[in-house]
């Protein structure tokens, strides 16, 4: 597995590249740990002031420092973590380094609560779930310190095409072999009947499913405060949420089910994209 790790040097970017070291473990392959320095907005005469070498080598030099840490205490070799700093707004840099290098995951840190200029421009994780090609593991800072994916929660509904997440979660999840209940939350007039269907087909007719599962339906006027509620009540490790294709309005003005959901919920959510591009 490939594995991109973007870090800002918070405390929920270093809970993530924990997290990322957990799933090198389980799966092989390698972590890339991406920082990226933005350039500073000054006066309309002068745009953007470009960070100079010393701020660049000392992102750089502290940013080696703990991956040599990381390296140490998890026994990694250097090919397994690796590190870069580079000059860009952080969210592009994120996305083309995704794009260009074929990442299987991204684990990323994200925060509980958004600004306004958040909500309205969107944070770096918010941008990176909503146009990255590949899956994204958001990960908060109170995240358990004990990591392990023993219960899964895979929020599901009837109107997001879930057939390539579930291709995704199969390979996913045959690894981590987590207990994954499969839960529609309800308004009371629509069912899970179409999507179960999906659901059945998928998982009943693969010879070597590594895991266990059940579907469930639950009522609900409120459905992010109930996700957020029963991840926490429930015990589960992750929740896993598919984002589907919006549009203009909803990617920057009106936040998707999956993002909000993500900032309710202090439990890590890995959001997988609809269809693939």
């Amino acid at each position: 597995m490939k594995i991109l790790v973007p870090f800002d040097f918070s405390k929920s970017a270093e809970k993530a590249l924990d997290y990322a070291i957990w799933h090198q473990r389980q799966f092989g392959g390698s972590i890339d740990v991406l920082h990226a320095i933005s350039g500073i907005i000054a006066t309309p005469e002068m745009p953007m002031i470009l960070p100079d070498d010393m701020v660049i080598n000392g992102a750089r030099e502290r940013l080696e420092e703990i991956i040599k840490i990381k390296r140490t205490e998890n026994k990694l070799s250097d090919e397994a973590m690796q590190c870069q700093v580079l000059v860009g707004t952080p969210a592009s840099s994120i996305l083309l380094k995704e794009k260009s290098e074929n990442y299987d995951l991204i684990i990323m840190g994200t925060h509980d609560k958004e600004s306004l200029f958040d909500r309205i421009l969107g944070s770096v994780s918010n941008t990176v779930v909503k146009l990255s090609n590949c899956p994204v593991l958001a990960v908060h800072s109170t995240s358990k310190a004990d990591i392990r994916m023993e219960k899964v929660l895979f929020v599901i509904d009837d109107v997001t095409h879930i057939n390539t997440a579930l291709d995704h979660f199969l390979e996913y999840n045959n690894k981590v072999k987590a207990k994954t209940d499969f839960v529609h939350f309800s308004k009371g007039d629509d069912n899970i009947d179409q999507q179960a269907e999906e659901i059945l087909k998928k998982y009943y007719t693969i010879n070597e499913l590594g895991f266990a599962f059940e579907l469930k339906n639950i009522f609900s006027k409120d459905p992010i405060a109930d996700i957020s509620q029963l991840a926490v009540e429930g015990g589960y490790d992750m929740i896993a949420m598919v984002r589907d294709n919006e549009g203009l309005f909803f990617n920057y003005f009106r936040p998707s089910f999956s993002i909000k959901a993500i900032h309710h919920t202090l439990v890590p959510a890995l959001i997988f994209k609809a269809k693939e591009s």
